[in-house]
């Protein structure tokens, strides 16, 4: 299975006392097979430079860059087809009563046009933006692709 991973996949991964069960389920997937998305990479950016100058902010800033260059050929961008797709599927889940977020919805669009699942807690963000979506927090929900 590849897949797409969403920020808060990433960030449990690299959390001491993250979930075991999202870390093995990662770590059970070949490298070939995980990518990120330009806007994972955006979202975990502005989280480090939110934090105060501090060691932390330091450590977690070197823990990006690391991020960046061990998935570096696996960092997808939005292009103009992804923007596009984006949009439809926006309009069809604002029309479902289900808005997302630009994030998600960016994430969604990138995961369908690679024909990728979504590796998420945010199952409901994902399923109303017509993605296929992995919990590896519950993998028993029947959301699994």
């Amino acid at each position: 299975m590849r897949v797409l991973l969403d920020t808060c996949v990433v960030s449990e991964i690299r959390h001491p006392q993250g979930a075991l069960e999202v870390k093995a389920a990662v770590a059970a997937l070949p490298d070939e097979d995980t990518f990120l998305s330009v806007v994972t990479l955006g979202e975990l950016a502005s989280g480090v430079a939110r934090l105060p100058h501090s060691r932390r902010r330091r450590e977690l800033a070197e823990w990006l860059e690391r991020l960046q260059t061990r998935f570096a050929d696996r960092i997808l961008p939005i292009v103009s087809t992804t923007a596009r797709l984006w949009g439809e599927l926006d309009a069809l889940a604002r029309h479902a009563g289900r808005p997302a977020s630009a994030s998600d919805g960016l994430i969604a669009a990138t995961a369908r046009e690679h024909g990728l699942n979504v590796m998420t807690r945010n199952v409901d963000h994902f399923l109303a933006l017509g993605a296929l979506v992995v919990n590896p927090w519950n993998e028993d929900d029947g959301t699994t692709a």
